[in-house]
């Protein structure tokens, strides 16, 4: 199986994509109703905002690696995440590791 590593620049588009696709999430979470200023006067409820903002990342993240391996940035570029000995699809831990990855590697 040929590999077909994508570069440093169009992996960083790729990101740019997700970040903004998720700021987009955001914004329309606001527009329900939801008034996060008035709520950030309690510090439990600032980090309690914080733990929930990462978990539904990695949920998010974690749902398209599995069902595409990529996220939509990843898609929209060409890009897919492949085991890197098999060229197959990486197992759920193998993703898990990768997220956790992202945190060290950032």
């Amino acid at each position: 199986m040929k590999k077909n590593y994508k570069g440093f620049w169009i992996r960083l588009v790729a990101i740019l994509i997700d970040l903004v696709l998720l700021f987009v999430v955001k914004l329309i979470v606001q527009k329900m109703g939801v008034d996060y200023k008035s709520m950030m006067d309690s510090v439990g409820f600032v980090f309690t905002v914080i733990f929930a903002t990462l978990i539904v990342r990695f949920i998010i993240t974690f749902f398209f690696w599995r069902m595409f391996s990529a996220t939509p940035g990843k898609m929209i570029i060409g890009a897919k995440i492949a085991d890197a000995k098999t060229g197959g699809k990486p197992t759920a831990l193998q993703f898990v590791k990768r997220y956790i990855g992202y945190f060290i590697s950032f």
